[in-house]
């Protein structure tokens, strides 16, 4: 390229010197050998010089013949040149960042003359240069293909082809040529084509679509770009846990809860409605929908079809768990294998992504433009706290000392969890309804408070530590208190004649309660203390507190997971409570929060998120298997009243299997405490082996990696010396500036026995030198 430009510039520069003209003035159309005939197409192609100023006199007149074959061979020269790049096609753009300094020198006398109005033309062809892409696109199958996979190929090579618009739409078309010339697929495989294809694109849509009607999108973003992606991870996990209870609610209240509303012959309540069974969901509701024992153990009767409310009962809420299951499962391995999997050997130039590609471009007023710009500031700050983050090597002592703390504050931890247990039980030993619910809430205030506040003194050096070690003592607090809860009415069960509908009022008022405190009273204590705070002329605004919202949200959660069996319309409040939580809480980090003193990057957090509610659906999944399986329905009311197991509903009221047939022997074989351990044994062999294989999969890549950097490292000498080559110093440098003598520079070699570890040192004769 700097031999081709140095050419050009001498044949200007002698242009100019012998005939001084500027062809400015004329054009004429130019034919030039390469181009052919059938197919032909036009681009501008300028071939301007122009004489200094003291020279205006000597211009070109078109009635002189004298100059017209210098102006000749010099436009020669120029198509010359101009087909010598391999007869590639560049649009004005292109040419200009190949000339610079043509377009600085172009634009120059623009501005002084005016602009240039005739113009050489040059025709180029267009159809040879996209054969010559075609023919390379063919040597590949994958690309040439008939598939929609192909197909998605070929529109990427197309838009990422570094070539002008008229040579993409030429290949295009020659591509669908190419296509119909080929032997045409049978009527299933083309159809399968199509189908793909309109399955790809409403996919993309629908995806469009769902990002345009985002649930709360500025909320978040104006909150991710004001505290940092912390608090925004939060509140991405509130809003999908928000749509994700709503959807599953859906079924509920479609197959249970409106069937057994609309039956023709509704349970009468007779029950007068007092003000306080809205804080202990006795009384009056009861004889409602939201318990267990309002539904029917019959077929309903509903427009004369016969809906049979066990089966229905039970299939949406194991269809609904099984959902869940799936849905869950799913998100945290992706998200795990974004999170840990996909970044374990880190992610590089993440400063160059922030600096040259966070910024959105479509963003058209200033609010949103200062927003996004502190945003990127955040981020930036939350990655340099990663990077420049200095790992101070402790002293013995001071390790000692660090897991002293540690050790004592989680025995601490547990025998205050010891404690919270016994108190739990106590509590809903004793007659009041409302006592058990307001200590358990009460527990499930302050607690996290004094967690959060001990964990800064355990020594732990990012807060990120802080962060998870304070979420999962906050998980195991919550699953302690569903425990408790559960454990009492599972043993109450054999006393209590309706204990189904008892433990659903233990959940709605559970339920209540975490409302009034965690929403209601944290929000009224915010707004009072930041106000106490402005009036002592202090800063009023605090931090967010991520763990203990979180163990609120999760908490919330395992109520939803147990609630579908025992009381179903405790599914809609929980929605309704999240859709008034995230409110609040939008209004508390809005108004009345600053943001973190110290900057970290929330990454991962998301992912434990999702994690952990995954484990309280496990949990009360296998609290769901025990009691249908080992726990005898109560025979009052309720549903399963008929039958001694829940499972029987299936196994008798389904596929009618007797206790001698063979299908019934193999699901008792299974479900032997023998058979369980040899499949849990067998998974662990699996989970074990895929493990080692992921660490065999994880030192090949460390090997990989170690190739790559010692090939870069050879490149990099190759391009240093090839360089100095280049600018002649090519020149041995020897020492003291002596020439080489052979003689007093031998080479000294070292061999060694094959039955023999040691070394012997030789000097060959000069002879043997010269000879080599």
């Amino acid at each position: 390229f700097e031999r081709k430009m140095s050419r050009l510039l001498q044949r200007t520069q002698q242009n100019l010197e012998n005939s001084r003209l500027n062809i400015r003035d004329f054009s004429y159309e130019i034919t030039p050998p390469f181009a052919k005939q059938n197919s032909m197409a036009n681009i501008d192609v300028e071939l301007t010089t122009f004489s200094n100023d003291d020279n205006q006199n000597n211009k070109f007149n078109s009635g002189d013949g004298e100059n017209l074959p210098n102006s000749s061979s010099h436009t020669q020269d120029h198509i010359d040149d101009y087909s010598e790049r391999n007869k590639r096609v560049h649009s004005k753009h292109r040419n200009d960042q190949v000339y610079p300094e043509n377009s600085r020198v172009y634009k120059a006398y623009e501005a002084k003359t005016g602009p240039r109005k005739n113009k050489t033309r040059i025709l180029v062809d267009f159809d040879g240069h996209a054969d010559e892409i075609i023919d390379k696109m063919k040597k590949d199958e994958n690309l040439m293909g008939n598939t929609p996979h192909s197909q998605k190929l070929q529109r990427e090579t197309l838009r990422d082809m570094p070539q002008c618009l008229t040579v993409k739409r030429c290949v295009k078309r020659k591509l669908s040529m190419v296509k119909n010339t080929k032997v045409q697929k049978g009527c299933c495989t083309s159809l399968k084509n199509k189908m793909g294809n309109k399955f790809h694109k409403l996919k993309n849509d629908l995806k469009s679509v769902l990002s345009a009607l985002e649930l709360w999108y500025t909320p978040l973003k104006e909150i991710e770009g004001r505290f940092g992606s912390g608090v925004g991870s939060f509140f991405k996990f509130l809003r999908w846990i928000f749509i994700f209870n709503f959807i599953l609610s859906i079924p509920v209240v479609l197959f249970i809860v409106i069937p057994q509303l609309v039956y023709d012959e509704p349970v009468k309540n007779n029950v007068t409605f007092r003000f306080i069974d809205i804080f202990n969901g006795d009384g009056y509701f009861v004889k409602t929908a939201l318990y267990y024992g309002f539904y029917s153990n019959d077929s309903v009767n509903l427009s004369e079809i016969d809906y049979n409310m066990p089966k229905a009962y039970f299939f949406t809420n194991i269809s609904t768990y099984l959902v869940a299951l799936v849905v869950l499962c799913v998100s945290s391995a992706n998200k795990y294998k974004k999170s840990f999997i996909e970044t374990e050997g880190g992610v590089h130039n993440v400063f160059a992504q922030k600096i040259f590609c966070s910024w959105d471009f479509s963003i058209a007023n200033r609010d949103a433009a200062n927003l996004k710009s502190t945003s990127i500031y955040n981020e930036l700050r939350e990655l340099l706290y990663d990077v420049q983050k200095i790992d101070v090597e402790e002293s013995f002592m001071q390790k000692f000392r660090t897991f002293i703390l540690q050790l004592t504050s989680n025995v601490l931890v547990l025998f205050t969890f010891a404690g919270i247990a016994y108190l739990i039980w106590f509590c809903m030993g004793k007659d009041s309804a409302i006592l058990s619910a307001i200590a358990v809430n009460l527990v499930m205030v302050f607690v996290p408070y004094l967690l959060s506040y001990l964990v800064k003194y355990e020594g732990y050096k990012e807060p990120r530590t802080n962060l998870y070690v304070t979420l999962f003592r906050i998980f195991l607090l919550g699953f302690l208190v569903i425990s408790v809860m559960t454990t009492f009415w599972l043993k109450k069960s054999k006393t209590d004649l309706d204990w189904e509908s008892s433990l659903g009022q233990e959940i709605y008022r559970l339920f209540l309660f975490d409302f009034i405190f965690a929403v209601v009273l944290s929000f009224v204590f915010g707004v009072c203390m930041f106000f106490g705070k402005r009036a002592l002329g202090r800063d009023g605004r605090f931090e967010f507190d991520i763990p203990r919202h979180t163990m609120h949200i999760i908490y919330s959660q395992s109520l939803f997971w147990l609630g579908l069996f025992y009381a179903p319309l405790i599914s809609v409040m929980v929605v309704i409570k999240l859709f008034l939580t995230w409110y609040a809480n939008q209004a508390t980090v809005q108004f009345f929060c600053r943001p973190s003193s110290r900057s970290w990057r929330a990454a991962r957090a998301q992912t434990w998120f999702t994690i952990m509610v995954f484990a309280s659906l496990l949990l009360v999944c296998c609290v769901q298997g025990y009691v249908i399986v080992c726990v005898s329905p109560s025979k009052q009311s309720g549903p399963f009243q008929n039958y001694n197991f829940i499972y029987e509903i299936v196994t008798t009221g389904v596929f009618n299997l007797e206790v001698t047939s063979f299908f019934w022997k193999v699901i008792i074989f299974v479900t032997k405490p023998g058979s369980v351990s040899l499949i849990l044994i067998g998974l662990s062999i699996l989970v074990y082996l895929s493990k080692k294989r992921a660490e065999s999969q994880r030192e090949s890549v460390e090997k990989y990696r170690e190739m790559l950097k010692w090939e870069t490292k050879d490149k990099e000498f190759l391009v240093k010396k090839i360089t100095q080559i280049t600018q002649g110093d090519w020149h041995w440098n020897l020492q003291d500036s002596r020439e080489h003598d052979p003689i007093n520079m031998m080479p000294r070699y070292s061999i060694r026995r094959q039955d023999s570890q040691d070394y012997r040192q030789f000097e060959p004769s000069p002879s043997q030198v010269l000879m080599e």
